[in-house]
């Protein structure tokens, strides 16, 4: 409501609210909508050095030596290489103030806002948003945009800002082997008969190549390929694969 953002809770039966906002811009032609959800994954306090939802600012990364120092009074004194640690502090609340202060950024500069903006902050991410295609469905007034942004992604690098344009989806399915109705003694049923487990891991191997593209006839069925453009700006990240893996 600062920001000038018209502001209402979106409700359902036993379901977190969602937080809707929107400000409009005369003489706009576009809408942008962002969405962020503001629940985090549950907390277990043993393996945190300091109190979860207490906000701690270090001077580099904890894995990195960082040590606790406090938070200036002057946002010109902020060193990027500063972290901020706290529940969910980056998955997912960093960009809620992300986008407030490029609001106000925009505001304060030459260019302004020249769109109209949404915001769309879901409390049931971590659990799988069970309630998110009821709540579009019945406010698909207030949820229209030309565009639509997720803020909860990764970034490159910590000094390569960017917009991602593609994330892999998910598939679930659930897959019953049935088996033999009794225990079999090995010596005389270990080679005709199917262990289920044996099955299984036969069906789970297959799913991809040895280079890792998924076998499931149709899968990629309407998935158009990557455009070239896209994949040298990919080409150009120089993406370190063994550094990447190196930390888990």
């Amino acid at each position: 409501e600062k920001q000038n953002f018209k502001m209402k809770l979106l409700e359902l039966e036993k379901a977190n609210p969602i937080i809707y906002g929107e400000l409009k811009t005369p003489g706009a032609k576009r809408t942008l909508c962002f969405y962020v959800h503001y629940d985090g994954q549950p907390v277990n306090e043993s393996k945190w050095a300091h109190e979860p939802f207490k906000p701690i600012l270090y001077d580099g990364p904890i894995d990195a030596g960082g040590k606790p120092i406090r938070i200036p009074k002057n946002n010109n004194d902020i060193d990027p290489e500063w972290r901020l640690y706290a529940r969910s502090a980056g998955d997912d609340k960093a960009p809620i103030l992300t986008i407030l202060n490029a609001i106000d950024a925009l505001k304060s500069s030459k260019i302004g806002i020249t769109s109209n903006t949404k915001i769309f902050f879901e409390g049931e991410e971590e659990s799988g948003s069970p309630s998110l295609v009821p709540f579009m469905r019945e406010n698909a007034k207030e949820l229209t945009a030309d565009v639509a942004m997720i803020c909860d992604t990764g970034l490159f690098g910590d000094d390569t800002p960017g917009i991602v344009s593609r994330l892999r989806g998910l598939l679930g399915e659930e897959l019953t082997i049935t088996g033999p109705s009794k225990d079999l003694h090995s010596g005389m049923y270990g080679g005709p008969a199917m262990n289920p487990a044996r099955v299984l891991a036969k069906i789970i191997a297959a799913l991809h190549d040895d280079q890792g593209r998924i076998t499931v006839p149709g899968f990629y069925d309407g998935v158009p390929e990557l455009p070239p453009e896209i994949a040298a700006q990919w080409e150009g990240l120089n993406f370190d694969q063994d550094g990447f893996l190196g930390q888990v």
